[in-house]
């Protein structure tokens, strides 16, 4: 006898309704809603373990077209912009970032957004496997932002709603 068995049928019922969330985009004076899969424990902590390790091929790409402007400025520059970058030239530090570090966070941000999005329900069961450019084609960057927001409040309980229970 499986746990849904044991749980009865009002369990039976809503199983598959209770894997989903509605979420509601408020931006301005327009309103849309989206279907949010809400991920098993399991589910979960894979998706946290892969959204906090940068796309190291994804970064190395974002590391050059960061730097490759700084690098020009500085052989343009001479000696006086030489101060900007550090002896070995990898780490180009601006207003106390690494390039190197933004180019990670970068890369760690695309993957979450693309991981998040695949957790949407759409409207025609056909899966939801669009690719950041593809998900940043549709959407501008401050909607995406949101979008984001209102899943990660979707699947992660906040700290108000665990002390209720």
């Amino acid at each position: 006898m499986g746990l849904k068995d044991k749980l009865g049928s009002s369990y039976s019922n809503v199983k598959e309704k209770i894997k989903f969330r509605k979420i509601i985009i408020k931006y301005d004076d327009y309103e849309f809603d989206l279907t949010v899969r809400i991920p098993l424990k399991h589910e979960m902590e894979d998706l946290i373990a892969d959204i906090s390790l940068p796309n190291e091929t994804r970064a190395k790409e974002l590391f050059e077209k960061y730097a490759n402007p700084i690098r020009k400025s500085v052989e343009e520059g001479g000696e006086d912009f030489l101060s900007v970058v550090n002896k070995e030239k990898e780490y180009i530090i601006l207003d106390g970032n690494s390039v190197k570090q933004v180019a990670n966070l970068t890369s760690m941000w695309e993957k979450k957004v693309v991981r998040y999005f695949h957790l949407l329900k759409s409207e025609t069961d056909v899966p939801i496997d669009e690719t950041f450019e593809q998900i940043v084609e549709e959407f501008s960057e401050p909607i995406v932002k949101l979008i984001v927001d209102e899943i990660d409040k979707a699947i992660k309980p906040d700290y108000n709603t665990v002390k209720k229970n």
